[in-house]
């Protein structure tokens, strides 16, 4: 069965929209791994040598401070102007004057620190492993002079951990997510099918995404039932993503690079959604590699990346007219639903009316197909030549009865553009 729906569109452009993504002046060379700021002023950043800047007018100036380290810092963050926190995998520093002075904490034994986040000045928690063993999360109630063990995971390797608030957290590994609901100390365990977790973020209770890797592609997938299930909204090959921010559950941003194998050079890029996530768009691109992203609302971000990279926006990474022209001037996938299903579901895509596609009077093949894990194609849903009339969005069904269950993915190719994303059969 497939469903054409054509709509008349009106179009009211902007006059001029010209504020983008600007480079600020980071003042070092050092590698940025980590961004957080307070407010839209005050923000620090971390990386590679020790390096810790800070800006405390929105990024216009950033100076250095000491760290007191030489070591490469893999992430920063403050709960408010004064106190904050920086780490690597063996190592955690600690400030309560806002970054004047820096001192080393203990969090247990030396191993491999995977994540650190506090709620306030005094309850935070750490993620680490010790190799061969288990998977540890630890609570402080101090600051972090002092840890104590809440859960560990025998013979398992969490990636990713985030509090949203003193009760609700979340931790994820290529196969679980587990989530408590009281400060860590009862923690329930759910099944994912996920590549390598590079992030989790939760906009609300409700509402989150986790962007993982596997060695030349990545997975952004979404829940909305408070981490329970989770489902696939974008997949791309040769891509990277390092960091999500979750401003509000409409407005969604994240930032990684391509040319994951040589050759070099890389390209950075940053990823937007104002629909939850049912479109991407990306909004920049350029040399390089971006390790972090952070919104302190919808349309105030910043972005770190290798050599001192700094990146800001004050509205929401807007260029000219592109996010304020309609679907119908874009190709779109969109993510199949339900996700995962049993054994039918529906995958909507729009054809626009451009240049491409009909817009000069030319044609184009437009060819939906699904493949198995392993790349062999399973079936053509759609294969045929859409002229002028055709753009549009259209609706095809997927009917996996004769399938085992298992990931697949499906691909919307036309002409220049080509988007595939996953869908899992769970019977």
């Amino acid at each position: 069965m497939r469903t054409l729906k054509i709509s008349l569109l009106v179009f009211i452009l902007p006059i001029s929209i010209s504020a983008q993504w600007y480079q600020q002046d980071s003042g070092t060379n050092s590698n940025l791994q980590s961004v957080f700021f307070i407010n839209g002023n005050i923000g620090w950043a971390c990386g590679s040598n020790g390096v810790i800047v800070k800006t405390t007018n929105g990024g216009e100036n950033w100076f250095e401070q000491n760290s007191t380290t030489t070591e490469d810092l893999r992430e920063i963050h403050f709960v408010n102007e004064n106190y904050g926190w920086a780490y690597q995998y063996h190592l955690i520093l600690s400030t309560t004057n806002g970054g004047v002075t820096w001192f080393s904490q203990p969090f247990g034994p030396p191993e491999n620190l995977v994540a650190l986040q506090f709620i306030n000045a005094s309850t935070g928690w750490q993620l680490y492993y010790i190799i061969d063993l288990a998977t540890f999360i630890s609570k402080t109630t101090d600051g972090g002079n002092s840890w104590s063990v809440q859960y560990n995971l025998p013979n398992e390797y969490y990636d990713a951990m985030f509090f949203i608030d003193e009760n609700y957290g979340w931790a994820a590994t290529i196969w679980a997510v587990i989530k408590t609901t009281d400060s860590g100390m009862n923690w329930t365990q759910y099944t994912a099918n996920l590549a390598t977790p590079m992030c989790i973020r939760f906009a609300d209770h409700q509402t989150g995404w986790i962007g993982s890797n596997t060695l030349g592609s990545y997975d952004i997938s979404k829940s909305t039932d408070g981490g329970m299930t989770w489902f696939n909204q974008k997949f791309a090959s040769g891509e990277y993503i390092h960091s999500i921010s979750c401003p509000n559950d409409s407005t969604v941003y994240a930032a990684g690079y391509r040319n994951f194998f040589p050759p070099y050079p890389r390209e950075e890029f940053i990823l937007k959604t104002t629909d939850g996530g049912t479109t991407w768009f990306e909004q920049y691109s350029g040399d390089g590699r971006l390790n972090s992203i952070f919104f302190t609302n919808d349309t105030t971000g910043w972005a770190v990346g290798d050599s001192g990279k700094i990146l800001s926006t004050e509205n929401g990474g807007v260029t000219s007219v592109d996010e304020n022209l309609s679907s119908a001037f874009n190709f779109y996938l969109s993510q199949n639903y339900p996700n995962p299903f049993n054994p039918v579901t529906k995958i909507k895509y729009n054809i626009p009316q451009s240049p491409l596609l009909g817009g000069d009077g030319r044609g184009g093949l437009v060819t939906l197909k699904v493949y198995d894990i392993l790349g062999r194609e399973i079936a053509t849903l759609v294969n045929e030549e859409s002229a002028t009339g055709g753009a549009g969005e259209y609706e095809v069904e997927f009917d996996g009865t004769k399938l085992p269950s298992g990931i697949y993915f499906y691909q919307l190719k036309a002409d220049q553009y080509l988007e595939t994303k996953k869908m899992i059969l769970l019977k």
